[in-house]
Order: structure tokens, then sequence, then C-alpha cells
């Protein structure tokens, strides 16, 4: 999400019984002023009315397609999302000129001193701040990174409540509303660059020649507010040695708390929180040449088909926040499908839809037929962004695969709509979904072992080839799927979205 220009904000702090007012040369810009921005934008999208009086379908396909085509006009003038790795690079060194300081300390500065430093997040005790000048820089540079303590890890609240004030619009609208409290502002963003530099911070000490990367949601613009920061280590190593190393550094910092590890799985994995943002992060360490997997290739795909068309976050999103309400969406070793295996059936029906193209034609070959042999290299560049792909294929440019997908304006409902009913067609017991081909296949009888599971969504990127992410659903949770796919298209068609978000309380 875009921050609105920065704006002036007068910040008023006592200092024992004398009143102290900050200069108005302080630029500080509040979440509080964004989402406020942000909500007028989304009503004039989805033409909310003072009144709440309710649009028809007309006027929202009118006021859709004008957006999108104002979208589509800033592609054309160059206006498109950065590469993957250009993005990684950029959010890296902006995260390290941010500081969370304390309005206590804020306080004890001269008028000079305030001119020199911006805001982008402001709480009752805290400020997200970075320098202007070099005055600023050097002021900032002799404090600790984390001064102040703030709350990214608290997930939307009270969204049925929240709905119900728009429950007079369309139910696009009240998508497009839903779609905007989940979805994660600017801070957050700098946030998770600003953790993760701080915990590559502590490793990169002691073990310097270590290869720390960041993927999942935090990368992909597919995550909601209070989602995980995903972190990997690529070892050459035993990966157990490794595991006991990565723990003993960790556990020596003071903005980190050990949560639960899990050393003997396929994947060894390390949960920390970091107390400062109360940030949770899942460690993991993986050995990419020997393991075939490769998490930053499966980031680089999501984040490119994100910025295709936002249309893919929004549903994004919004299925995963009902599939949880529902109880069928769960982390850890349990029968429900996780939020990748959402993510990805969601990139399915787009690619089902022509809105995004096969995972394949993301990338170019010089010979014919190398699809499934290419080969990338591990990369440790200054910021230490991991796997930047070094010999081809490299991936296309955005508006070069722009170019081949079919024009496609349908609103998010229609899309829900068309996503429930798609999946509630699909029978997953004989079809296997490839997001690389962009088509389903016929599963053979090998694949139909009960090892292999009910679903199979694998992942044919050569990184990350015969991953089957879906491979603990069982048939039994298809059919309670398919049923709450049913509800919630009835919910949609009832204008009750409302009712299909509130917790199942299900144990699968």
């Amino acid at each position: 999400m875009c921050i609105s220009d920065i704006c002036n904000v007068t910040l008023w702090l006592n200092r024992g019984q004398t009143e102290v007012r900050f200069p108005e040369s302080l630029k500080l810009q509040s979440d509080k002023l964004e989402e406020r921005r942000t909500q007028i934008k989304v009503n004039k999208r989805t033409n909310i009315k003072p009144n709440n009086v309710k649009s028809t379908d007309s006027e929202d396909i009118h006021v859709y397609r004008k957006d999108r085509k104002m979208e589509n006009r800033k592609k054309n003038n160059g206006q498109h999302a950065p590469s993957f790795w250009k993005m990684i690079e950029r959010r890296l060194v902006e995260a390290k000129t941010h500081y969370v300081i304390t309005k206590t300390n804020l306080q004890k500065l001269d008028a000079g001193t305030l001119k020199s430093l911006e805001g982008i997040h402001i709480t009752k005790q805290t400020v997200i701040v970075r320098s202007l000048n070099e005055e600023g820089h050097r002021w900032l540079a002799q404090q600790k990174r984390f001064t102040g303590n703030l709350d990214f890890a608290t997930g939307p609240q009270n969204v049925v409540a929240y709905l119900k004030q728009f429950r007079d619009v369309s139910v696009n609208n009240q998508l497009l509303q839903f779609n905007y409290i989940l979805r994660q502002n600017k801070s957050h963003q700098i946030a998770y660059f600003m953790v993760y530099n701080e915990i590559q911070d502590v490793l990169m000490k002691s073990l310097p020649k270590l290869s720390v990367g960041i993927h999942g949601s935090a990368v992909t613009n597919l995550g909601c507010k209070g989602s995980d920061l995903d972190i990997v280590i690529n070892v050459s190593t035993n990966k157990r040695k490794m595991f006991d190393q990565v723990k003993t550094k960790l556990e020596e910092a003071e903005s980190l708390n050990i949560g639960f590890c899990a050393p003997h799985a396929r994947v060894p994995i390390i949960n920390v929180q970091h107390c400062p943002t109360k940030i949770s992060c899942d460690i993991s360490i993986e050995s990419f040449a020997q393991s075939n997997s490769n998490p930053m290739v499966n980031a680089e795909v999501l984040y490119t088909m994100s910025v295709l068309d936002d249309r893919f976050c929004s549903l994004v999103r919004i299925i995963k926040y009902w599939a949880s309400c529902r109880g069928l969406c769960k982390a850890g070793a349990n029968p429900s499908p996780h939020g990748i295996t959402w993510t990805l059936l969601t990139l399915f029906y787009f690619q089902q839809k022509g809105i995004l193209p096969a995972a394949r034609r993301l990338y170019c070959y010089q010979t014919a037929g190398a699809q499934k042999t290419r080969t990338r290299a591990v990369l440790s560049s200054e910021n230490n962004a991991l796997c930047q792909p070094l010999d081809t294929p490299t991936m296309r440019s955005i508006d070069d695969i722009s170019k081949d997908l079919k024009k496609n304006d349908e609103l998010l409902v229609d899309l829900l709509k068309g996503f429930c009913d798609y999946y509630l067609a699909f029978d997953f017991s004989k079809r296997k979904i490839s997001i690389y081909d962009g088509v389903y296949y016929q599963r053979t009888l090998r694949h139909l072992r009960v090892s292999d599971g009910a679903m199979e969504i694998p992942l044919e990127y050569k990184e990350c080839y015969n991953t089957n992410v879906s491979k603990n659903v069982t048939s039994g949770v298809i059919n309670v799927m398919k049923k709450e796919l049913t509800n919630l298209h009835k919910a949609l068609n009832n204008n009750n979205l409302g009712s299909v978000l509130k917790e199942s309380g299900r144990q699968l």
C-alpha cells in the first residue's frame, strides 16, 4: 500500500506540569491519518455515500472499471512495480533508515533536531522515525534501533461488527472494505524488514558467511495484519549442527524470545518473538542444494503475480481469513489446508480465468524445452538477499508479462463467487493442480497413494520440485471445504457476508 503525502502533525506531550509543543516543522504521519485518507479513497472507489444508500451493480461496475483504467494508465506511463529482487533491495535499505523511538526521547530534543526527523507511525508512546538530513542521521546513529515498543502482532479485530456499518451497500463494496482492514500498510512493511535486519545482524556477527533470506507474506504483498515473519537460512553443512549454532545466538539476543523449536523436522524451525514489535518469526534452516526446496523462488513467483493484478492480493486475504474463521486454515500438523494451499488455489483459479499467467511464462528461456531443467545460483549480495538468480532464465519484466494477459474487469464479488463455483465442481481425487503450467493433470495410480494426500498442488520449479504443499489435506476435509464454499456462495448472494466470518470452533 502506498503512503499518502507526508503531512505536518503537531504533537502535544507532557513534561511534568509543563505542556511542550513540538514545532510544526516536525513532520509526522500517523497510521490513523493514513487510514483515514485510505478510507476516503476506498469510499470513493466503492461509491459509498454518506447516507449509506445502496449502490447498484451497474454503479459498481462503472466505478470499478474507471479505477482499473487509471491503474492501466499508470502502468502504461511506466509506473509499474519493481522486480522482486529490486523490491527486496529497496525495503532492506529503507528499513535501515528507520528507528523506533519513544516520545519521551523525542521530547528532549531541540527544535533544530526535530526539524530533521520525519515519522510514519505514531502510537501513544512510540514513533517510527527516519532522518531528513545529515543532522537527523547523526542523532539516530547514536540511538538503538528499538528504544520503544510497538504491537504489530495483532490481527484485525471485530471484523463482523465493522462490516455491519456497510450492510446497506453492495456485497462488492463490503469485500473492498473487508480487504481494507485486512491488508498491511507501509509501517507494517517497514517493521517486518527492521526485524529481519536485526535478526540478520545478530546472526552475522558470529556467523558472517551465513546466507539469510526473507520470504512469505512479508514480501509477496499477500500478508494480513498480524502475519508472521518468515526467514530462511541456507546452509551447505549439517543442518542440525547449524540449528544448534543459530539457536544459541538467538538466545543471546535481548530483543528475542525463543518459542517452539523443531530440530528434528525435515526442515528444522526455530520460532522467536521480537519483543519490541511482538512480531512472531519462523526461522527455517534449509540446504537448497540437497533438498530441492527454495522458498525464495515461490516468493518471487507470488510477488510477481500480486503486482500483475491487485485483485489477486485482495482475494487471497479474504479467502484465507474466511477459511481461518471456518476452521479450514491452520498452521502446524493438522489435516486442514495451510495458508499456502489457499494462496495457490486462488492463483490457479486466476490462471484459469486468464487473469494471471502460468508460472513458467514468467521466465525467459534461451533454449526450447528448458523450462523444467533451469537452475539457479545462490547469492549473498551486500544486503544478503538470498538466491538471486545469476544464470538464465531470468524473470521477464512486469509490463512484458502484462501484454500476454486477457483483459478482465470482473468485480471482486464475482471473482469470489466464481472461485466457489470452480472448486465445488473440481474433482481433487482425480486431478492435480499445476501452478507451473497453469493447468490441471489427471492423477495417476502413483499419485493416489494415501501418503500423497487427497489434494495435490505440487511446486514444479526445479528448486521445489515434487513438493506437494497440500499433502496433509484429507478427503474428509475436502468435503467440509466444499460445504463451506457453498455457504460462502449463499452468503454472497444474500448480502450476508458477516454470517460466514464468525469463528466456527471446528476441530478437524
